[in-house]
């Protein structure tokens, strides 16, 4: 394209000015402060959109183009707007788009070249580093000496070895596991046996405790009732003696038959044992009264 070619036949809502330049196509209003882009680098319409532009004083609002008839968006041209105003203060021309919009375009291209040779210098720096791995194995592997068939054989030989040893390693921790368990086990039921042992030992000294003082409360009834039946037994005895006495004055004719006799024996009321005296009792038993034995009457008898 003509960089110099300004076609001022067609008409853009008015006067229209063109302009081109290396891929760059400019076509601008002719006062009302706006312009049309064709950009026909690939990708160069997006990259210049995700950028704020600015030329000089006059800041640039750029969308993408919508094509009138279709009302769909034309992919590689651009429309630009800067305003009526500022363009009746400061002008813009066609020619100064192109050379703007180039400039962009120029910066574009390089940094999709970097992007490329980068690409590249990364893509050959992996092949190299895969290239010199495989290098590496290779000489590796030829340096490494080749064992025999004996010295393989050891190898197994010790590997058995170790496996057996792990196994009676396991083996044997298990074991101690168990006894472990089985001595806490002892342990406890030592315990256990030892606690119901005390408990009946507890239980036996208060039933031997109960006894002991059972038996003590029933001695004691018992003694009581003994003394009481002694008593008793002794007042019988005398009050028998008395009589015998008595029985044997009458029949020798002493006394008056008055009553001496008994004074002169000292026979008295306060002397005699109490008829209560011959009540004997035992435990749990009724009070019984022994019947008082009285001697016959004889013939010398008043």
């Amino acid at each position: 394209h003509n960089a110099d070619l300004v076609d001022r036949s067609k008409p853009f809502q008015g006067a229209a000015l063109y302009a081109c330049g290396k891929d760059v196509e400019v076509k601008k209003h002719s006062g009302m402060g706006c312009a049309c882009i064709t950009i026909h680098a690939e990708g160069g319409a997006d990259f210049f959109l995700a950028q704020q532009h600015s030329i000089g004083d006059i800041v640039l609002q750029c969308k993408r183009h919508t094509d009138k008839a279709s009302k769909e968006p034309v992919p590689n041209m651009v429309f630009a707007a800067w305003g009526r105003q500022a363009e009746k203060d400061s002008p813009v021309s066609e020619r100064t788009l192109v050379e703007y919009v180039e400039s962009v375009m120029a910066r574009f291209a390089q940094m999709k070249k970097a992007a490329v040779d980068g690409a590249g210098k990364r893509e050959t720096d992996k092949q190299t580093a895969a290239l010199m791995r495989v290098l590496q194995s290779q000489e590796g592997q030829r340096r490494q000496p080749q064992m025999t068939v004996s010295q393989l054989a050891a190898i197994q030989a010790q590997e058995v070895e170790h496996a057996m040893r792990y196994q009676q390693l396991a083996q044997l921790q298990v074991q101690q596991y168990l006894e472990q368990q089985q001595q806490q086990q002892m342990q406890q039921y030592i315990l256990q046996q030892h606690l119901l042992a005390q408990a009946a030992m507890q239980q036996r000294a208060v039933a031997q405790a109960e006894a002991m003082m059972q038996s003590q409360g029933y001695a004691a009834h018992a003694g009581g009732g003994a003394y009481a039946a002694s008593a008793g037994h002794a007042g019988y005895a005398q009050r028998q003696h008395q009589h015998h006495e008595d029985h044997r004055d009458r029949r020798g004719g002493k006394g008056s038959g008055k009553g001496s006799d008994k004074h002169k024996s000292g026979y008295t009321a306060a002397s005699a044992p109490s008829r209560e005296a011959t009540v004997t009792s035992k435990p749990d038993e009724t009070p019984t009264e022994k019947p008082e034995v009285v001697p016959e009457a004889t013939g010398t008898e008043a």
